[in-house]
């Protein structure tokens, strides 16, 4: 079970919503690393938009949000890092 302590002000465990499989992923996690999930929950709650991003083994990234009135953590999936290719390469073959 995935139970993560608010901040001041709110009682009892986060409620984890969004997209099944990103909550999966966030399970399969703290299951493997709980520290990781910890240092998540620690980002989320300090960033100025309350957000940030983790990756599961498949290599798919996340993102969760965290409602800071409420204390809801929100996963769903992150959008691509860029979609413009990568510069040609420079190097002498």
């Amino acid at each position: 079970m995935l139970e993560c302590r608010r901040e001041a002000g709110h009682d009892g465990p986060m409620k984890l919503s969004g997209d099944p499989e990103g909550i999966a992923a966030l399970r399969a996690l703290h299951e493997r690393e709980p520290t990781a999930v910890k240092v998540l929950i620690e980002d989320v709650s300090t960033t100025t938009d309350n957000a940030t991003t983790f990756r599961d083994d498949d290599g798919n990234r996340w993102r969760m949000s965290l409602d800071p009135k409420t204390g809801e953590l929100y996963i769903e999936r992150a959008p691509p890092l860029s979609s413009r290719p990568p510069p040609p390469s420079t190097k002498d073959n």
